[in-house]
């Protein structure tokens, strides 16, 4: 669909002091930067996390034409979203921890509340079904092992530990130098709020051939990332970042 400043196309308006919103993950703009406010908040943005504003054309006058796309990193041939997933369908802001899903699942749990009840799970028993139980936006879903691997190739990819905007795990891309941050985010496995932040444990989709293990890229502030795995388990709960189909 394309939305432009001038009929007959449609204008993207919202009232400074409205409790709505209006989310865009998509869509060419004519003469209209969904990313950029025109008034008193110009830095207020209509784009969900996860995407951005490309100009694609100088024309028609005077802002040109936009397209909203994917915000995705590359890192060693993979594309990484910009961060993690919120709620079912969202990501968060860069920086931001998200929230955690069991095993198999595409119900988000909150970080930073008790929740009333851990519910269990129906585990599969095979890999996380990216078709019906997807929690990932559109056009991403939750990487493989193999796909975690390449992070953690020494000779591609820089690894750090850093403090900045909040405990995590920066890899660098070593040609490119594009990096992605993952925020240092305790496991679930109770209804008490998660805390600590020294740790962080990323879901594969893919599980142990043979022994049905759930794998996870674990994160550690005194050592190197590496992959892990843990036995099944219906309440635990980890974060998620996708990667782009």
């Amino acid at each position: 669909m394309v939305y432009a400043v001038n009929p007959p196309g449609l204008v993207l308006n919202l009232h400074n002091n409205s409790t709505g919103s209006i989310t865009v993950k998509g869509g060419t703009f004519v003469n209209c930067d969904p990313a950029t406010g025109d008034d008193a908040n110009p830095d207020d943005t209509f784009v969900a996390p996860g995407y951005k504003s490309v100009k694609i054309s100088p024309d028609p006058a005077p802002y040109g034409t936009f397209e909203v796309v994917p915000d995705v990193v590359e890192i060693n041939g993979v594309l990484w979203a910009t961060g993690n997933v919120g709620a079912a369908g969202t990501f968060v802001a860069y920086g931001e921890r998200g929230m955690q899903y069991q095993y198999g699942s595409k119900v988000g749990l909150p970080l930073d509340e008790v929740i009333s009840s851990l519910s269990p799970v129906t585990l599969p028993s095979s890999d996380w079904d990216m078709v019906n139980n997807n929690p990932c936006p559109d056009g991403y879903v939750i990487p493989t092992k193999a796909q975690f691997n390449t992070l953690l190739e020494a000779d591609k990819v820089d690894y750090a530990w850093v403090t900045t905007p909040v405990n995590g795990a920066e890899f660098t891309d070593k040609t490119s130098q594009e990096k992605i941050f993952l925020p240092a985010v305790q496991y679930r496995n109770s209804t008490a709020a998660v805390t600590g932040s020294t740790n962080g444990y990323y879901w594969c989709s893919d599980v142990v051939s043979g022994i049905d293990y759930r794998q996870y890229l674990y994160l550690y502030e005194a050592s190197e990332p590496k992959m892990s795995n843990t036995q099944p388990s219906a309440e635990l709960a980890q974060s998620v970042r996708c990667v782009a189909e």
